[in-house]
């Protein structure tokens, strides 16, 4: 079965991070740089294979998941219920 973009941008997220020391992590700066470098790799290579009109476009900037990945990844994140019990999620912050 063929990747989809969304494949390619959590898998190239994902192995990026495991390389990175959590600890004491790059600036955010050099992690968007060095995530869409290696997210242009992948991407060149899914589109070697892919035919004339079907080939992926390479994104400019991280998608909102990857940044998510990214905060998850460095930091504790939590949802705290603040509107009480039986309340709708929506109202919780992280």
């Amino acid at each position: 079965m063929a990747q989809t973009i969304n494949d390619v941008l959590r898998t190239t997220t994902r192995n990026y991070l495991n390389t990175i020391n959590p600890a004491s992590p790059p600036s955010p700066a050099t992690i968007e740089e060095d995530l869409l470098s290696n997210i242009a790799t992948a991407f060149d290579l899914a589109n070697s294979i892919l035919p004339k009109g079907s080939k992926w476009k390479i994104p400019q900037k991280l998608e909102f998941q990857q940044l998510a990945d990214i905060v998850a990844y460095l930091y504790p994140v939590c949802r705290v219920a603040t509107a009480g019990e039986n309340a709708d999620s929506s109202y919780d912050l992280l």
